[in-house]
């Protein structure tokens, strides 16, 4: 079965919960198997996942399409992370969603590391460095980052 019509399956029986979790099943069970090294099948289950509202189980999917190379997934996966403030494995897999054209990881990572420059120029500063603190605040003005919002 092509992998799209999971998609398309859910998406019919949407009113449906019971059939929705049969759709699920049948996908997990026939796609989980050929899984690896293929991302689009971790994104569709990913996709299954998320539109049935199994968070955890969508991330975990959209992590192993991405780990596969899977470009779609890697963006997901950087902006989950990044919402959660852990913006060093973010940078990774937005780096990765950007690098392969994807403008909106892109627009995010740009954010995200102007975020964290603003973060060390703020540290650097705190050491007394005054060049560091002017560019912090100027940098910060840019982005509209309000001090101390990136955590380690």
């Amino acid at each position: 079965m092509p992998l799209n019509l999971w998609l398309h399956a859910l998406e019919a029986v949407r009113g449906d919960p019971d059939l929705r979790e049969l759709v699920v099943d049948c996908a997990q069970s026939e796609l989980e198997r050929v899984a690896d090294g293929r991302p689009e099948v971790g994104l569709v289950l990913g996709r299954l996942y998320e539109a049935t509202g199994q968070a955890q189980y969508a991330e975990d999917w959209f992590r192993h399409s991405a780990d596969a190379g899977g470009v779609e997934a890697a963006g997901i996966v950087g902006r989950a992370l990044a919402d959660r403030g852990q913006v060093v494995p973010a940078i990774t897999y937005l780096e990765r969603a950007a690098e392969a054209g994807d403008a909106d990881a892109r627009t995010d990572l740009a954010l995200l590391l102007a975020d964290r420059a603003v973060y060390w120029l703020d540290r650097l500063g705190e050491s007394g460095d005054e060049g560091a603190q002017g560019a912090a605040d100027m940098l910060r003005a840019l982005v509209k980052t309000p001090p101390d919002t990136v955590e380690e």
